[in-house]
């Protein structure tokens, strides 16, 4: 509890916020706030690695930082990667795009249980989120990062 204290002060959010996130009441309400948690994190710790190099202007740094798309080529995750953050959390990260965008484009999977919108999304990702959500980044099976969020 004191870490997601600590992220939601990070990020300029209320201390609760994440404990709300994890006790979201659908799947649909979850995956879009915990989008929308990532990204923020994300977008703080490259800020964070920019504001170190004192020849960038912040301003234009921030607002260049805003508006990087999440993924593809020239992407915050590309820029996050840049600034070592881990295979685990870019992995992550990505997985929870996939079926972030299937809830967001689509409103009428909203009322879907997870497990369909991720099965309905047809990219290399969906096996990977798979990957993920059962063994996490290891190779060998291991408890599941989301194996202790409650579904609706």
């Amino acid at each position: 509890m004191q870490e997601s204290k600590h992220l939601a002060s990070l990020i300029n959010v209320p201390p609760k916020t994440i404990y709300e996130i994890f006790k979201s009441s659908s799947d649909w309400e979850f995956i879009l706030k915990i989008d929308a948690l990532l990204e923020a994190a994300a977008r703080k710790v490259v800020k964070v690695a920019f504001a170190a190099n004192d020849k960038m202007d912040p301003d234009d740094m921030e607002e260049f930082v805003d508006t990087l798309p999440m993924r593809g080529r020239t992407s915050l995750i590309k820029l996050l990667e840049a600034t070592g953050c881990g295979k685990e959390e870019s992995l992550l990260i990505d997985c929870v795009r996939v079926p972030r965008n299937g809830f967001a484009h689509d409103i009428t999977q909203m009322t879907l249980p997870l497990i369909e919108v991720i099965k309905s999304r047809q990219t290399y990702t969906q096996f990977e989120f798979f990957r993920f959500a059962l063994f996490g980044h290891a190779a060998s099976p291991q408890k599941s990062p989301l194996s202790d969020r409650k579904r609706t």
